[in-house]
């Protein structure tokens, strides 16, 4: 993996004066105690080297001004000092910071009764994932709560949404990202550049070939929905032009209610969501070409020596077995999850072709679906609807078909399917010369089986991330890790 960014730069940990410090090679994070603790400064070291943070990260709980539309008094942790020094605490190659504040308005007046808890962990790998837990000492009727807004520089000119599936038409396939051409204050400020009274999955900001920043929701999407309001969809996610600081402010707003009497009750509210910079390498560095390991025809589409070694000739470093559908209809495909995929003298015919490859020195890494179970499998009658991907209620199965090649049922990695996924990959590497593994649909996506997440609604982004991260141990420093991001982007 030498020609990617494949090893973990170890994180650095510093205070200066009320701040702390998280950074490696790549990107800086800087948090300060005197605006609640909260993120003050994101930079990409590569990139244009500035803050990306046009003012700190804020969180905000809004209750009602009487006499007006929309009217709210905001309360935000950026006018509070933290309780006491930010605390710092390592794990591995990961750095834990703890807060806590409470919440003021810009004349230094404390909301009373409400609390904020705000715990981040920073992994060498680059994401950072942000708890924020407000707690309510009695309960209070509040017009709009934002967790985590971001203001943006304005010289960003490409944003890529992921919306949610009830806002989206591709419910039962992958969540489309809508891309929007960002006009730097050229446009009118009243027009955001996206806006929707339910909360997107992620919002990624853009410079083209310079840098960017996303944050994307946790797992527990259910934990947003239904603050203060059984009313769906009664929430604000948006990203439009805040004139006066010349900033895209992005919100993500659990409750953003047109009229009173949405009572958030006594008690602790937990939000969950990443934040993620892109790695950028001093140097762009030339990749290896990568290509497919199967030649075509069935009789002779197992490589060889000879074949192989002029691949190589053409700087092809990288081959990829991917056979997830009945293409010559004789039935002998890789089937995913299944092992082992083929007949015996078929497994014989790869195994050469893998050694042969290894010769040439070329790496072959097999497909495997992230999210596909075949029916064919063992296991699948029994745990399939158990492990199912939902977002229809009561449709037990989704089919993913290729013509008329049927590649699998969708699965949810957060649910037991995680740890299946993870032995059948471990299996098909631990008996055969693979140099790395190629991932078929990478994406977190929704789901509301009522057997994962405690029957909450959810998406498995962070399995999936967790799942990569034990994908680089699992290829090695020289082994390759293939990733296919259909039309969804991820700085993570």
């Amino acid at each position: 993996m030498t020609e990617f960014i494949s090893e973990t730069p170890a994180l650095q940990v510093s205070r200066k004066g009320g701040q702390v410090i998280v950074e490696n090679d790549f990107v800086q994070w800087i948090h300060d105690s005197a605006h609640g603790g909260e993120l003050c400064a994101a930079s990409v070291k590569n990139g244009s080297g500035k803050n990306l943070l046009v003012r700190p990260q804020s969180t905000a709980v809004c209750p009602w001004v009487r006499g007006g539309w929309r009217q709210y008094h905001y309360y935000e942790t950026i006018y509070a000092h933290t309780d006491g020094e930010i605390k710092i605490s390592r794990k591995n190659d990961t750095v834990r910071l703890d807060f806590s504040s409470g919440l003021a308005d810009e004349k230094g007046e404390i909301l009373q009764d409400v609390k904020v808890l705000h715990s981040v962990l920073y992994r060498a790998s680059g994401a950072a994932e942000h708890c924020v837990e407000l707690q309510f000492a009695q309960d209070l009727d509040i017009g709009h709560v934002r967790i985590g807004t971001l203001d943006i520089r304005n010289d960003m000119n490409q944003l890529a949404v992921r919306p949610c599936a009830e806002s989206s038409w591709a419910v039962e396939l992958q969540n489309p990202c809508q891309w929007v051409e960002l006009k730097h204050g050229k446009s009118r400020s009243d027009l955001p550049a996206y806006r929707s009274r339910f909360l997107p999955l992620s919002v990624m900001l853009i410079q083209t070939g310079v840098e960017g920043i996303e944050m994307s929701m946790g797992d527990d999407l259910g934990a947003w929905d239904g603050l203060g309001t059984e009313v769906p969809g009664l929430q604000q996610g948006s990203v439009c032009e805040a004139v006066k600081i010349n900033a895209y402010e992005v919100v993500f707003s659990p409750l953003d209610s047109p009229r009173a009497g949405n009572i958030i009750p006594k008690g602790s509210h937990k939000f969950t969501y990443r934040l993620a910079l892109p790695y950028v390498r001093k140097n762009i560095v030339p990749l290896e070409i990568a290509s497919t390991f199967l030649r075509p025809g069935f009789e002779t589409r197992w490589p060889d020596y000879a074949w192989l070694k002029e691949l190589k000739h053409k700087h092809v470093g990288m081959l990829r077995l991917h056979n997830d559908g009945d293409l010559y209809g004789n039935g002998i495909f890789w089937r995913d999850t299944d092992y082992p995929p083929y007949p015996a003298e078929e497994m014989k015919k790869m195994d050469q072709a893998l050694q042969a490859a290894e010769k040439a020195d070329i790496a072959v890494v097999p497909y495997f679906s992230v999210k596909e179970y075949h029916p064919d499998t063992a296991g699948f009658k029994k745990d399939a609807e158990r492990f199912a991907r939902q977002v229809i209620p009561h449709e037990k199965l989704m089919e993913n078909f290729f013509g008329t090649s049927l590649f699998g049922m969708q699965m949810c990695l957060e649910s037991d399917w995680y740890k299946t996924r993870r032995s059948t990959i471990e299996k098909a590497l631990n008996h055969h010369a693979f140099k790395g593994l190629y991932y078929d649909w990478c994406m977190g996506l929704e789901c509301i089986n009522p057997a994962h997440n405690g029957g909450k609604r959810h998406w498995d982004n962070d399995k999936l991330l967790d799942l990569l991260e034990w994908s680089r141990k699992k290829a090695g420093d020289a082994g390759k890790l293939y990733l296919h991001l259909t039309n969804v982007p991820n700085f993570a």
